[in-house]
């Protein structure tokens, strides 16, 4: 490009070779021609936008195989049909620190076993099509088209009109919890719920005040949350597991290092579609009272974003000290709990843990509050909690 303000612009090269803003004089006309990918820009005073080669319908002008894991779309991607490969899984990322031209759009097929996500870097915004998501599944063909600068919109294409599949629906298949007393013990023994299935999410939620030595075989660790207060440290954890045939029913065992409280509550919870759930992002808290006055008794339920439709989150909190007090005065605000609310049966003096699932959409921020009943006196209370998100 000449280095003095230009009446009209004339360009042609590499799409990359296109400058960034042609130095035109008002009302001047400039237009580039991209020859690696075919398309025809004109300068509206702000932005390229594209119109031949290039607009709405235009033919695609190549296609490529993709057989690595990770792309990152630039400029000379715009009207190819990538087919992704490989199969495992797979991301096809747009970076706002990319150049993509107004109305381009980036075509193409999840070959491969394994799932593609399209996904977004930096400032970079895409929406998905209603009630789907960024992950396009093995055999889904789909289209980006740029919607301006830094976003674009996500279409997917499917056969005979039937529009994208739809994402699985999750509901909690059933629960058992126990509880220790106050004079504690080293172990707990819960059941997985009879009325659990084959891939089903199998959630353990722990309260226990030492550290665990016996965990089942094939139990995972998502989160796990320590907290202290007045030379006392409690810990609440989330495991998962996904059910196999013999889990149904099967009695679970848990041991902790001392004798001292100890909670374990099992859930098993199922996707519409019966398919397998794993573990997408955790995330936690804690809360620590003045060293005077026993703390209110609420914690902010640790909050993550859904990154598509209908994942399941999963929070538990717990608190040191609490009030002898009835199980309504444990709760989980904006989440789902058991028996309207109330957490478990049993004194909240025993329990001193809660938790709490919510089934959430894509870019839902959870948002909630575990609440206890304090002591009334005391030198101090420590509470803590944690969430992990599933698909």
């Amino acid at each position: 490009m000449a280095s003095g303000r230009l009446i009209d612009y004339l360009g042609e090269g590499l799409f990359s070779a296109r400058p960034a803003a042609p130095d035109l004089a008002a009302g001047a006309l400039g237009l580039y021609y991209a020859t690696d990918t075919n398309t025809l820009y004109a300068w509206d005073g702000s932005a390229w936008d594209t119109i031949g080669g290039g607009g709405s319908g235009a033919p695609i002008t190549a296609t490529t195989a993709e057989a690595g894991t990770t792309l990152t779309a630039t400029g000379a991607n715009a009207w190819n049909y990538t087919r992704f490969t490989n199969a495992g899984t797979k991301t096809y990322t747009f970076d706002s620190a990319q150049t993509y031209a107004n109305n381009a759009e980036y075509h193409g097929r999840n070959v491969g076993a394994g799932n593609l996500t399209i996904a977004q870097a930096g400032s970079f915004v895409i929406t998905p099509p209603v009630g789907g998501s960024l992950v396009i599944p093995q055999g889904q063909s789909f289209f980006l088209k740029i919607t301006g600068t830094n976003t674009a919109d996500l279409i997917l294409q499917s056969p005979s009109g039937t529009g994208p599949p739809a994402t699985p629906t999750v509901s909690l298949a059933g629960a058992t919890a126990i509880i220790s007393g106050p004079s504690g013990t080293t172990s707990q023994s819960p059941v997985v719920p009879s009325t659990a299935a084959v891939n089903d999410l199998l959630i353990a939620c722990i309260m226990r005040r030492s550290a665990l030595t016996v965990v089942p075989a094939g139990w995972t660790l998502a989160v796990s949350t320590t907290f202290t207060s007045g030379g006392t440290t409690q810990f609440v954890d989330i495991y998962y597991k996904t059910a196999v045939s013999g889990d149904i029913g099967a009695t679970t065992t848990w041991t902790q290092t001392t004798s001292d409280r100890m909670s374990v509550n099992l859930a098993a919870f199922r996707k519409s579609d019966s398919s397998a759930f794993s573990l997408v992002t955790t995330n936690t808290g804690t809360k620590t009272a003045s060293a005077t006055a026993y703390d209110s008794g609420f914690i902010p339920v640790p909050a993550v974003t859904a990154t598509a439709n209908n994942q399941l989150s999963v929070s538990v909190a717990g608190a040191i000290t609490l009030s002898a007090a009835s199980a309504s005065s444990i709760n989980m605000a904006g989440m789902i709990g058991l028996a309207g609310g109330a957490l478990y049966a049993g004194s909240s003096d025993t329990a001193r843990i809660a938790w709490g699932w919510k089934a959430m959409m894509n870019a839902e921020v959870l948002s909630g509050t575990a609440q206890f009943a304090a002591a009334s006196s005391g030198s101090g209370n420590a509470l803590g909690a944690g969430t992990a998100l599933f698909q």
